[in-house]
């Protein structure tokens, strides 16, 4: 096992974000992790602990340039240095699918203040003690609606996503030389709340979270990746958009539609 470490996590309150985390924890790493509902950091403490971890959760919301700031802060009182920054937190927007001539202006700074502005400050923040360390790994996790549409009227939660990957570019070649990596995972379908909010929403607000595909990918797997990614064995990866969606991006999906229609 590698020393420890420490990494920020966001949106451990939700599924994904959460797994990720563990998954860091079981191997060794000190985990700092924020998210909006505060009911569940005690949940998240205590599981990282239950396994010997040690992890430390921040009620905060992203979206707000202060809390950013201050998760930060935090992993540098509590923990003294941040090795590994990994921005999950994202919403889908409520309700998920708008119209874009009906979109409310509050609607999209929801989005892309959790999604975008929320990764970049904490970035921004991450950055500082990364530089003074000579060393860093920041991981974003983006959709493959950035870059191959899915479910139309998603307009801000789509361009949030694509913002994710351009950022992480100009970021990695901004601090290459600096000691830090930038990638970013571009995932398919995540086992997780904003997936059940889209599969529900699809199948008419009906219950179809509950009738989701048993094949989504869990946080678990995420943060497999994500150690990979803050590893040394990933020394060269840098500016990376990795895609993990078990090959949807590369047509597997409309492969199996095309099939399905050849078929009847």
């Amino acid at each position: 096992m590698e020393a420890a470490r420490v990494a920020i996590v966001t949106g451990v309150t939700g599924k994904a974000g959460r797994g990720v985390a563990e998954e860091l924890a079981r191997h060794g790493w000190k985990v700092v992790g924020t998210g909006r509902r505060a009911e569940r950091g005690p949940a998240f403490e205590d599981g990282i602990r239950a396994e010997g971890g040690d992890a430390t959760f921040m009620a905060g919301d992203v979206g707000r340039v202060a809390d950013c700031e201050r998760v930060v802060a935090t992993a540098l009182e509590r923990y003294g240095r941040v090795d590994l920054l990994v921005n999950n937190a994202a919403t889908v927007g409520d309700p998920p699918f708008v119209d874009s001539h009906e979109l409310p202006e509050a609607t999209w700074d929801l989005v892309v203040d959790t999604n975008l502005k929320g990764a970049f400050y904490c970035s921004s923040f991450a950055l500082r003690p990364m530089i003074e360390q000579g060393s860093g790994v920041i991981v974003n996790i983006s959709s493959i609606m950035a870059v191959n549409m899915g479910p139309p009227r998603m307009a801000a939660y789509t361009a949030s996503e694509a913002g994710m990957i351009a950022m992480t570019k100009a970021m990695a070649v901004e601090y290459a030389d600096r000691g830090i990596r930038c990638n970013v995972i571009v995932v398919g379908a995540v086992d997780g709340d904003n997936a059940d909010i889209v599969t529900d929403a699809l199948a008419g607000g009906d219950g179809g979270a509950a009738r989701r595909p048993a094949a989504r990918m869990t946080g678990a797997d995420l943060g497999k990746v994500v150690l990979f990614l803050a590893s040394n064995e990933a020394r060269y990866v840098n500016g990376a958009a990795l895609n993990v969606d078990s090959g949807a991006s590369a047509g597997l999906l409309a492969a199996r539609a095309m099939a399905a229609i050849g078929a009847r």
